[in-house]
């Protein structure tokens, strides 16, 4: 492992305040072996925190036993940086289907859902338990497919299932014949017993996701009580993405 993504998963681990008692004592320390954990202790007041330091250190220099003390503290300013500048991006909003609630105001389900489709220059991955006929989302699906955007459908259906589920696979072949479709499911050989494929969510190019409890329904995304958030986050949306990818190069999910 390379230092730099030593000290990167050391700044997501460790508090900004830690962090920047660490780059104080690094800036302040002859060299790395000098650090100890009593002066970790000092500087820190957190047993737990000093020891996943030490640690951290350790693995450091066992990559380069040269690197000096201010080389690891600007790293580390670097990824505080990187960091903060992450946070800053990131965008969440509450998503709601059901009642409204008086002086409350949310995105609805559908909004949210028909904003993503139409916002895709690029991909478009579905994943979803159940999945029903909704004109205006198939609507929005095909303009997309039209444009050029790649769709991805991972949905659940009532073969694989077994028939714990019970669908209308009718809706996985119109998904199917939309131009630039794919439609992924998970083999039923390839399951632990009794699993289900139950995740639902919607990522945009990479950079936004809807993550919610709301299926591909009319009822789920116009009636029921549902909660989701609207996620816009590059850092997000992709580790979703390459999460459902890598489940599909493995074969874990397969194409129809």
């Amino acid at each position: 492992m390379r230092i730099g993504s030593l000290v990167a998963d050391l700044a997501s681990e460790l508090s900004p305040e830690y962090c920047r008692r660490l780059i104080q004592l690094l800036n302040n320390a002859p060299a790395l072996n000098e650090i100890t954990r009593a002066g970790l202790m000092r500087a820190m007041a957190d047993e737990s925190a000093a020891l996943q330091v030490l640690t951290a250190l350790k693995r450091i220099r066992e990559v380069d036993a040269s690197i000096s003390c201010p080389g690891v503290a600007i790293a580390l300013e670097a990824a505080l940086a990187v960091a903060a500048r992450n946070a800053r991006d990131l965008q969440i909003d509450v998503v709601w289907t059901g009642p409204s609630v008086p002086g409350m105001s949310a995105r609805r389900s559908a909004a949210a859902l028909l904003e993503l489709i139409r916002s895709a220059n690029h991909e478009l991955l579905v994943i979803s338990f159940a999945s029903f006929h909704i004109p205006d989302a198939t609507i929005a699906f095909n303009e997309a497919a039209t444009r050029g955007v790649r769709l991805h459908f991972v949905l659940e259906s009532a073969e694989e299932s077994s028939g714990r589920f019970r669908s209308n696979d009718d809706v996985l072949s119109e998904f199917q014949s939309m131009p630039n479709a794919r439609v992924y499911v998970w083999p039923k050989e390839r399951r632990p017993s009794g699993g289900l494929l139950h995740a639902k969510a919607v990522v945009a190019d990479r950079s936004r996701a809807l993550v919610t409890s709301a299926n591909l329904t009319a009822n789920a995304i116009d009636v029921n009580i549902e909660l989701g958030l609207l996620i816009q986050s590059v850092r997000v949306a992709e580790r979703i993405a390459e999460h459902i990818f890598l489940l599909i190069n493995s074969s874990v999910l397969v194409a129809l």
